[in-house]
């Protein structure tokens, strides 16, 4: 005979069994890690003055890993507009890409004027970033391999 507990187990499982008959499919989408930014770089906003003559000749660098690439030189501004479209190869969208902004000179060693960092998680983005002084204004469009 059985026992009284291993019956009502019995019950149980079989209710049990009878309620979660079925199956149910689950698929998950990674999001893919590498491939191309497309950076609209627009605008630099009140940047920093670098040189003697109270402007500055600004460039931006984008970096990620060890991939980067450089916009024009615009010179003589602290408002630059740019309107450029550079292209990124990116090998881990997790890591990011850093923006370094730069003052071009002519005889010596280009000085930073400032930087800030890009979070890649969302796929598109129209934003502007602030720097120490001033900001930048860019959209970019993240594509997967």
């Amino acid at each position: 005979t059985q026992s009284r507990s291993s019956a009502a187990s019995d019950v149980y499982k079989r209710q049990y069994q009878r309620r979660v008959r079925g199956s149910i499919g689950i698929k998950f989408r990674m999001a893919k890690k590498s491939g191309v930014l497309l950076i609209t770089l627009k605008e630099g906003k009140n940047l920093k003055s670098m040189d003697l003559n109270g402007l500055s000749d600004p460039y931006c660098i984008f970096r990620s890993g060890k991939e980067e690439v450089k916009s024009k030189i615009l010179k003589k501004t602290l408002n630059p507009k740019w309107e450029e479209l550079l292209t990124l190869k990116i090998n881990n969208r997790d890591i990011g890409v850093d923006l370094i902004v730069m003052d071009w000179d002519r005889f010596s060693k280009d000085e930073e004027m400032g930087r800030a960092y890009i979070d890649l998680i969302d796929n598109e983005v129209d934003q502007e970033y602030e720097l120490a002084k001033g900001s930048i204004c860019l959209s970019y469009k993240f594509v997967a391999d």
